[in-house]
């Protein structure tokens, strides 16, 4: 039997496959219970794609030895691809609990911990993995992938220093440092890092398209559109790199192509879904006239205030217009837009003749910089509530200023945009009445609003939008960065100071200090990533001069 099974395992490490199966099974018939058998051929079904097999094979090996380590080890591997980590995640501690120095067992209970999102044990598993195999390079890899998980971006750092140092050639390390260093605002570091990818692994697209992306952080445009169009070129199906090349055109006003290669934003993971089939999902065509169709909401607060102005274009096609939009924005959207139904964005009404993502509504009518819709008159505050802050406010000499400094912190770039208020405090020793328009406050945030003492806040009493309109139609200006308060305050007429990153958000273009968009919005660019003093020295120059 020990030469069969010898024989088998020959078999197996030369690639042949099928005859090393026919001979470990004649070992098994003889010996249903012969433990290494089942563990070598439960390795070898995984190795042939049939995981659920190895699974069954792997629990008969360790029902049949329970204190074999490597059987242990062979099912939490199996029961990972299989998607079932808790049960990879027993069976990677019973292998650690059998042999505590096996840095492969440390690895195994690393990988189901950080499958299972609970990441900080995954850093501890992966750095024994690396003190019991220094050599190894993956647990190092494994470890900055967890840390990074968590926004560690220093540590994460470290871990890929070490994983490079053991292999320089690992594509995959070289990727994640630029990612992080995109992160931390290190744009021309990180290109270097994507470049030292595609030289070890020419084939990576996440390298290329990632590249192109540091290109256009770095203000090279037409180098980054390049980029892009070589990975869509490689595998038109990457739905990241399209999009991508459709924000580089976007950003730099070639409407056309750019909300075309912006619907890629629904095959993106996590991209905004289809709201009904794409049979009936309006383009531009046929006619509307007679016909209901339903806008769907998507993204942020911001998308569905800028956009909303094409409810009328619709209604100008003779269409009845379905509105579906986030809970907050319900009252505000009611009022502005009385011949619209609308309705909370998870309620729909039971038939419609087509559907359109509130986004896509640029596409359909053509939109051009030039042919950019108009803000509709009579867009304003809600009057009784504006008589109750006007009241509350009451009367002042100085400027009332209101500020927003930061947005939703989901959002994708919200480590570009938002900024601490900590950063605002030199700004604030300008004597102005300062008011904060900002709904949600971090802790952070939160801190030094208090300890500012120059800013009244009123998070507490903005129940809707309506509320931080009604707020802002008392003030004199609103400075502010990319967020929905800044798009409400320029629908509004208020004069907005916008803070922009060095790469903002496609919709402020590049290189112009006003916006197609909103009339009464001027643009504060950011020139050096991640530095934002001179906008605000900037910004207290100009109010200075104004007073």
């Amino acid at each position: 039997m020990q030469a069969k099974l010898s024989r088998a395992l020959a078999l197996h490490q030369t690639a042949d496959w099928a005859d090393a199966a026919k001979v470990y099974d004649a070992v098994l018939r003889a010996a249903p219970r012969h433990p290494e058998a089942l563990r070598l051929r439960a390795q070898l079904a995984a190795q042939m794609g049939d995981r659920v097999g190895a699974a069954r094979l792997g629990r008969r090996a360790i029902a049949a030895a329970p204190g074999a380590s490597g059987a242990h080890l062979m099912l939490a591997s199996v029961l990972a691809d299989l998607g079932q980590h808790d049960a990879a995640l027993h069976h990677a501690d019973q292998a650690v609990a059998l042999r505590p120095t096996d840095a492969a067992a440390h690895l195994a209970r690393g990988n189901a911990l950080a499958a299972l999102q609970r990441l900080d044990g995954a850093c501890i598993s992966f750095a024994r993995a690396c003190e019991l195999s220094p050599a190894d390079p993956r647990p190092c890899y494994n470890c900055a992938v967890a840390h990074a998980g968590l926004a560690r971006w220093g540590p994460a750092l470290g871990w890929l220093e070490a994983a490079l140092r053991l292999s320089p050639v690992l594509a995959e390390a070289h990727v994640l440092r630029g990612n992080i260093l995109m992160r931390l605002a290190r744009p021309a570091e990180a290109l270097a890092s994507y470049e030292s990818a595609i030289a070890h692994d020419g084939n990576n697209l996440d390298a290329h398209n990632n590249r192109a992306s540091a290109l256009r952080e770095l203000g090279r445009d037409n180098e980054a559109i390049a980029g892009y169009q070589h990975v869509v070129a490689r595998q038109p199906g990457f739905a990241a790199a399209q999009w991508n090349l459709a924000v580089a055109f976007l950003s730099l006003g070639n409407t056309e192509a750019g909300w075309r290669g912006y619907e890629w934003r629904h095959r993106l993971a996590g991209g905004p879904p289809l709201s009904g089939p794409a049979r009936r999902q309006w383009r531009g065509q046929p006619a509307l006239r007679g016909r209901s169709i339903l806008v769907q909401c998507e993204q942020g607060f911001g998308d569905s205030l800028q956009f909303s102005r094409y409810l009328l274009l619709l209604q100008d096609r003779g269409a009845r217009v379905h509105f579906a939009v986030q809970p907050p924005l319900v009252a505000l959207m009611t009022r502005w837009f009385p011949g619209v139904s609308v309705f909370a964005e998870d309620h729909r009404p039971d038939r419609v003749d087509y559907f359109c993502p509130l986004l896509s509504l640029p596409l359909g009518v053509g939109t051009t910089l030039a042919t950019v819709p108009p803000i509709p008159d009579g867009l304003a505050a809600d009057p009784a509530r504006s008589a109750i802050w006007a009241r509350r406010l009451g009367n002042e000499r100085r400027p009332r200023i209101g500020i927003a400094w930061s947005g939703n912190p989901s959002h994708i770039s919200d480590h570009h945009r938002s900024i601490p208020l900590e950063l605002w405090r030199d700004l604030l020793t300008f004597d102005a009445q300062w008011i904060s328009i900002q709904k949600d406050l971090r802790p952070s945030d939160a801190h030094a609003l208090s300890a500012s003492g120059r800013v009244a806040d009123f998070a507490d009493d903005l129940v809707d939008f309506e509320d931080t309109a009604a707020l802002i139609a008392q003030l004199d200006l609103v400075i502010a960065v990319d967020t929905s308060s800044a798009h409400l305050a320029a629908i509004l007429g208020k004069p907005v100071w916008l803070l922009l990153a060095a790469t903002p958000d496609w919709r402020w273009l590049r290189d112009r200090a006003d916006s197609p968009w909103y009339k009464s919005v001027q643009l504060f660019r950011q020139e050096i990533h991640g530095n934002w003093a001179p906008v605000f020295a900037d910004i207290k120059r100009r109010l200075q001069a104004a007073r």
